[in-house]
């Protein structure tokens, strides 16, 4: 038997050695893409929205904490870093504590460790501002503590509200394991005083997105899209067309490539199911896990994806790989439960399991480039150095408005918001007439010229990455 501390020791090196690939790479891209860049745009706020989808908070309040001390940008793109670290050590406690805590358990977790790190939907995850990384963690985490076993532990309640407050996937797992366990949660009242208090969190959530509505845009949210769904459809339409969801969902799956990963699992289960079959008994390994893991994921990924094909939240990205990771995640359990499954059985099934599972793992593996290098940005960060110092002459009051007109709000955010970051920044749609009277300065796609002759001049044209853009001043 290896010692508990030994174990925790070794993922904790090897989360570190994963993590050191990384971080170069994330602290030298200056940029902010997408979603990253609209949480950005917004850090002074702690809960936003992006058109119909009020975002969950977890993430926005780490960004918003760490607003308030001003610190460089790349400290923002930590965030995601942290987590990935924290699960790595998780999925490898996790595989540990179910695979018989010996020599050869600890070498299956540590491998199946190192291919989560090294999985490209995780390690993208790992370096965006994105909630999926946070989620994974304390979905590891919660397995870890007993959630499904429904053991008291007074901080597994906190865990399970920030997880609430996180990916509303959690809100599914809630639901099925209420369903799973209902007689259990009103037999004790523990449980049921537990679960009310926990079900008021996703409750109260979704009562007080009609009022944030009405205090911001002084209406009511439109039904279903925006309220309760708040997902982004064309023409705000609830149920989506079946076909089209699910070629987009079976995009996203052959994208991933976890479909083999998918299948190495389905044939160790069906050796495992032959082998109980022919010895005439019931495997029960030690842990258990599998026993309460097995109901729970089969009906929590059946109402995901029943949910994604029904009203296909991921339109706007169709075959978009985020689709894939809720699978993904389980997957990786259910590899760590049909390993202990197979160890329990015989010692050879112990090496068909790992053939099994590591053939088809490694089909979705990030394999080359090995190390992150990171991209020289010394060109863009010489630029932004320039309109920094631009503005600290033109607009030497940090709270002064500074704009940018642009109708690519999210390319003009990438590029622009790094040099800006702490100053009061406004974004203004482009259009035949916009009204830039509150505005200190204005940036502009370099060329457009629609403000020549508004009581503005063309200061100075900035270069960054390939997109030119115009500085303009009165």
């Amino acid at each position: 038997m290896i010692r508990t501390n030994t174990a925790l020791l070794c993922f904790f090196i090897l989360a570190a050695a994963m993590t050191t690939l990384i971080v170069p790479g994330v602290i030298a891209d200056p940029f902010f893409g997408g979603d990253e860049a609209h949480r950005m745009h917004m850090a002074q706020y702690p809960v936003i929205r992006l058109d119909n989808r009020v975002w969950l908070p977890m993430l926005q309040m780490h960004i918003w904490g760490i607003y308030q001390f001003r610190p460089p940008l790349y400290v923002f793109n930590l965030i995601p870093v942290f987590y990935y670290f924290a699960a790595i050590v998780l999925v490898g406690m996790l595989a540990f504590s179910q695979s018989g805590r010996d020599r050869s358990g600890l070498v299956f977790s540590l491998a199946l460790a190192f291919c989560f790190s090294r999985q490209e939907m995780i390690m993208s995850l790992g370096m965006s501002l994105m909630q999926e990384i946070i989620g994974v963690a304390l979905f590891l985490m919660l397995l870890q503590a007993g959630a499904l076993e429904l053991r008291k532990k007074w901080w597994l309640f906190l865990i399970v509200v920030l997880a609430l407050l996180t990916r509303d996937d959690f809100w599914i797992y809630l639901f099925v394991v209420s369903l799973l366990n209902w007689r259990k949660i009103l037999s004790d009242r523990n449980y049921t005083y537990s679960f009310f208090a926990i079900w008021a969190v996703p409750a109260f959530w979704l009562l007080m997105i009609p009022f944030g509505y009405w205090f911001v845009d002084g209406r009511f949210p439109d039904f279903p899209t925006e309220w309760p769904l708040g997902i982004n459809k064309d023409a705000n339409e609830g149920v989506s067309d079946l076909h089209a969801s699910l070629a987009s969902l079976r995009l996203s799956l052959a994208r991933t490539g976890i479909g083999y990963f998918v299948a190495g699992l389905l044939a160790l289960w069906g050796v495992l199911q032959a082998y109980r079959l022919i010895k005439g008994k019931h495997i029960v390994p030690a842990g258990n896990l599998g026993e309460v893991f097995k109901p729970f994921s089969l009906a929590s990924l059946g109402v995901i994806y029943a949910l994604i094909i029904l009203f296909d939240p991921f339109q706007a990205t169709p075959g978009a790989t985020r689709m894939s990771f809720p699978l993904l995640v389980h997957a990786f359990v259910w590899a760590i439960v049909l390993f202990a499954e197979a160890c329990a059985s015989h010692r050879a099934m112990r090496y068909v399991a790992v053939v099994l599972i590591f053939s088809g793992l490694a089909m979705s593996l990030k394999v080359e480039p090995f190390l992150l290098h990171a991209q020289d940005y010394t060109q863009v960060n010489r630029v932004y150095q320039e309109i920094e110092g631009d503005l600290d002459l033109l607009v030497p009051d940090q709270q002064a408005p500074v704009c940018i007109i642009d109708k690519e709000y999210f390319s003009a955010l990438r590029m622009l918001l790094p040099p800006m970051f702490y100053r009061k920044l406004i974004m203004l749609a482009q259009t035949e007439n916009p009204n830039p009277d509150d505005c200190a300065v204005i940036f502009i796609p370099a060329g457009n010229g629609q403000l020549a002759g508004a009581g503005l001049r063309a200061y100075k044209d900035y270069l960054i990455d390939g997109y030119a853009y115009t500085l303009y001043v009165r």
